[in-house]
């Protein structure tokens, strides 16, 4: 499928590219075309969906696969921090928003990543909470069709390039 063809354009707009042995957590991965962009950079990726990945895909070093909802990992609990969190989910905006702002609020993780899936042509309502939040951006990319992108940086988006 062509979905990873959203995240090289979300990185391209980021000004910034994932680094070798970044570590990088990829929510409902399946099949696994953004765990594999993000293995070729030499990042660790650890891929989160209760589907199976390509197995070309989950035989890749560096990647690990947790075959389990996303909804089930818990930010708080999470053991380490993460440089990348990249998000594909099916999911309602608003079940989305509050998972996505526990991740946030956790300060885990430096960057995201996060497709927001929208129900209608114009669901600007469901946007509303993404767009209200610090150090964020919310962009319809080429390759978005009823959906839009919401990156995220703790550190800010200085190098964001606007369209």
């Amino acid at each position: 499928n062509r979905a990873y063809l959203k995240l090289w354009e979300a990185l391209t707009l980021f000004g910034t590219y994932p680094k070798p042995n970044e570590t990088a957590l990829d929510l409902g991965a399946s099949p696994g075309g953004w765990t594999q962009v993000l293995q070729r950079f030499g990042v660790k990726v650890t891929a989160v969906d209760k589907a199976d990945l390509a197995p070309r895909i989950a035989s890749l070093p560096n990647v690990t696969h947790l075959k389990q909802s996303a909804f089930a990992l818990e930010p708080e609990k999470w053991p380490t921090k993460i440089d990348w969190l990249v998000c594909d989910i099916a999911c309602y905006p608003n079940r989305l928003f509050p998972y996505i702002l526990r991740w946030i609020q956790s300060e885990k993780v430096k960057r995201m990543i996060v497709t927001i899936k929208l129900q209608g042509e114009e669901d600007l309502a469901a946007i509303a909470p993404f767009l209200e939040m610090n150090d964020s951006r919310v962009t319809h990319l080429f390759y978005n069709k009823h959906e839009v992108t919401f990156l995220h940086c703790r550190e800010g988006l200085g190098g964001f390039i606007v369209t």
